[in-house]
């Protein structure tokens, strides 16, 4: 039986593997990495790592129930542009940047929506965790990253499930 945090990375895969322009979305993401990779480790663009941050557990006071626990995110999207000038490329970087940013800001206010507390399912977005975005170039290289990092809260945990 696959534990909780393995469950909740697999379902945000699947869901940024769905970021494609016949999705009626801006990019159509190439590469989805369960853990963040080095930039140089990818080789198609755009590619997005979900990497699972620091975890906080919280003993609930039901017999039922072990307690919550409550996850960072990060969605890592990397970008590359196609010229080698620092001038063109630093837009360039950005005109890639920006279309992926917005994607997956979009699926993250998607999964929101999606997952609140639907059947069999008990995990969402944490409401109080800002959801924050930043955009991080590399001009000399002709690539860069986006990242976009938001809380989950997972209820009802058991033991077994950890």
């Amino acid at each position: 039986m696959a534990s909780r945090r393995e469950t909740l990375r697999s379902q945000l895969m699947a869901e940024v593997q769905a970021i494609t322009v016949a999705g009626g979305y801006r990019t159509d993401v190439k590469e989805v990495y369960p853990v963040a990779v080095p930039l140089d480790f990818v080789t198609a663009f755009p590619a997005v790592a979900v990497d699972l941050d620091e975890e906080v557990l919280k003993v609930a006071d039901t017999r039922a129930t072990v307690g919550e626990s409550r996850i960072n995110v990060f969605f890592i999207g990397y970008v590359s542009s196609t010229v080698a000038t620092s001038n063109q490329t630093s837009r360039l970087l950005t005109a890639a940047a920006d279309p992926l940013l917005s994607d997956l800001k979009r699926k993250v206010f998607e999964c929101a929506v999606k997952y609140v507390r639907s059947q069999g399912n008990n995990w969402v977005v944490d409401r109080l965790h800002p959801i924050k975005c930043n955009v991080f170039s590399l001009p000399e290289v002709s690539r860069g990253w986006v990242e976009v990092s938001f809380g989950v809260v997972m209820f009802d945990v058991k033991s077994e499930e950890f």
